[in-house]
């Protein structure tokens, strides 16, 4: 069945490969989405005031001219932490859209997931995830986008009782940048979803103790780990002497597989089990 929905893709952050973005576009549309590029999306990427303006001008475009419903950034990268003061004048209030992304868009994920208006989704983007010819997760995707409920299993281990709360979070490395700033919702009784790539053991555990010691795992309910390319012991033998209820395994992050997960959104979440509820 064809989804018959339009998507816009927009660069907030990294310039993305324009192959690639090519075949991402041809892989959405083949599933039914009607793909709208923004007139930016492959601008250079740098750190100058130019390519700043060019993120805020994809923002701008994505969710106040874009006719698409759903949005989604080509690629992470770096850059969102570099105007997020600027993106607070936005009244992303007036807008209804469906929102998903990860990375580097950990940033927008939480600031912009206190709008009820908007269904942000800690999800895939254009060219991680659907620039390869088996495409995984688009039924749980599909499903994010249509509002349907489903049910994400994993093999981990875990510990604690189940749970419904709300889900905040996203790339550790970005979320340990959000701390103790405005664009972080409040974490009381939350779980918190944590994914990370290309950073060696000891900084991995260098920012799990920072969050420790701001007592950031005293404020949340749980912890649900994503994506590591490092394995799980790190994550395991910390959070084990913690008794923080704990989950390792998500599919969710940088991996192939990264199935949309509600960012604001009350779900049920079941630790032990290693299952979320969407519904």
């Amino acid at each position: 069945m064809r989804s018959r929905e339009s998507i816009a893709i927009f660069s907030p952050s990294s310039r993305p490969d324009p192959e690639k973005l090519k075949l991402a576009v041809r892989i959405l549309t083949n599933i039914g989405f009607d793909v709208i590029l923004s007139p930016f999306v492959l601008d250079e990427r740098d750190l100058s005031e130019v390519s700043d303006n060019r993120r805020i001008e994809d923002i701008r475009w994505a969710f106040f001219n874009s006719p698409a419903k759903v949005l989604m950034p080509s690629r992470g990268g770096y850059g969102i932490i570099r105007i997020l003061e600027r993106i607070r004048a936005f009244d992303f209030a007036k807008v209804e859209k469906v929102l998903f992304g990860f990375s580097d868009f950990t940033f927008l994920l939480n600031y912009l997931s206190g709008y009820r208006n908007l269904r942000v989704f800690h999800g895939p983007m254009a060219v991680q995830n659907f620039s390869i010819e088996e495409v995984v997760n688009i039924n749980y995707f599909l499903d994010a986008v249509f509002g349907r409920p489903y049910v994400i299993k994993w093999e981990g281990d875990g510990y604690g009782a189940d749970t419904d709360a709300t889900i905040f979070g996203g790339n550790l490395t970005c979320f340990v940048n959000l701390i103790n700033t405005p664009y972080l919702p409040d974490l009381k009784g939350a779980v918190i979803l944590l994914e990370e790539i290309n950073e060696e053991p000891y900084r991995v555990d260098r920012m799990l103790y920072y969050l420790k010691n701001l007592g950031i795992f005293n404020l949340v309910y749980g912890v649900l780990i994503g994506f590591s390319d490092i394995g799980y012991d790190v994550y395991f033998n910390f959070f084990k002497k913690l008794r923080v209820p704990f989950s390792l395994g998500v599919p969710a992050g940088h991996g192939k597989v990264n199935i949309p997960i509600p960012i604001g959104r009350p779900v049920k979440v079941s630790f032990r089990n290693c299952k979320i509820n969407v519904t």
